[in-house]
């Protein structure tokens, strides 16, 4: 009877470790359009990165200013396993649904499934002033749609693990991301951030101050808390000092925070450490040296030095590849401890 006991034991000792194996399958990727009648039918696409069986054939990225791994387009899930734990993620400001890609190629492999939502107004093809300088609250609104969506998809109901479902996001994502764990703004701190960070820095500051003077502060400051979240991922977050003291204290749920040591446009000070401070929670992670903000973006082919090269390029002491697969292994590990 021991031995039996000890066979089903390191049987499902198996089945649980290794979805979190590599090299498992490849990557399937899948655009899937939601919309939300209950905000004007707001159009909220996503981009689905998941699991797929390895003997199916890929195919090469040919546009676009990202270096990727060749992938599988809208092929079915794997079927390997029952279900996979789901991560949704936010872009930054301006960013796109594409931009996790990199991180993509790495945990996919190993039995995760993405959902890398597009906030429209705050997205690369249709920056809207007044939703990137005011209606934060649309960010974890959409997210948590997504989610819904999702788990009542007749595809994907069924594949996604209930019990393991992760936000994570970059720069302005990392915000949305603090809002869906339980972070709730103050008004008043926002502008106060953006005269002593910005003013001076950037001539479009004294508008931003008026659109965020504008703001429907009974919106800003609601709860965005969603419980069906079991763990948070922020990426060189944004506003993190507007955060109430008080609500990121009430955060108990595994929460990370990754930032570069040189990062100017979100200072750490006040955003990745002000986090760090208050989410008792939380694990933190400084990439030494001279990392900036937008290594947490893809590696950039050619025509991404040519037309983004803001985006693109790294100081000369840094790597972007082997610092993706730093984060990627934090990640990674910070997820086999959360989603037990």
């Amino acid at each position: 009877m021991n031995n039996y006991k000890f066979i089903f034991f390191a049987f499902f000792l198996s089945f649980s470790t290794n979805i979190f194996a590599d090299n498992l399958f490849k990557t399937g990727v899948q655009i899937v359009e939601f919309q939300d009648p209950s905000r004007n039918n707001r159009i909220i696409p996503i981009q689905l990165f998941y699991p797929v069986n390895v003997n199916i054939r890929t195919e090469p990225i040919t546009k676009g200013i990202a270096i990727r791994k060749e992938i599988v387009r809208n092929a079915p899930i794997s079927e390997k396993f029952k279900n996979y734990p789901l991560i949704l993620y936010s872009h930054g400001h301006g960013g796109s649904m594409a931009d996790i890609a990199w991180l993509a190629d790495a945990l996919v492999p190993k039995g995760y499934i993405i959902a890398s939502v597009e906030h429209f107004g705050n997205a690369y093809m249709n920056e809207q002033i007044d939703y990137s300088l005011g209606r934060f609250w649309e960010r974890p609104l959409d997210v948590s749609f997504v989610l819904t969506k999702l788990l009542d998809h007749s595809e994907w109901k069924t594949k996604i693990d209930p019990s393991k479902i992760v936000a994570g996001g970059f720069s302005k994502g990392g915000m949305t991301t603090t809002f869906l764990a339980g972070g709730q703004m103050e008004g008043p701190r926002l502008k106060t951030f953006v005269d002593t960070y910005f003013y001076d820095k950037d001539e479009t500051v004294p508008y931003a101050l008026k659109k965020i003077e504008a703001m429907d502060w009974s919106l800003v400051e609601k709860n965005y808390k969603d419980s069906r979240i079991k763990a948070f991922i922020t990426f060189a977050p944004a506003f993190g000092h507007q955060f109430t003291d008080k609500s990121l204290s009430a955060i108990t749920l595994p929460f990370l925070i990754i930032a570069g040591e040189n990062d100017r446009l979100m200072p750490i000070e006040a955003n990745a450490q002000y986090l760090k401070q208050h989410v008792k929670s939380s694990e933190f992670h400084l990439l030494e040296g001279k990392v900036g903000h937008f290594v947490f973006m893809n590696q950039c082919n050619t025509s991404g030095f040519i037309f983004a090269e803001g985006v693109c390029r790294d100081d000369p002491s840094v790597n972007r590849g082997d610092t993706h697969q730093k984060i990627a292994d934090l990640v990674d590990n910070f997820l086999k401890t959360s989603l037990k």
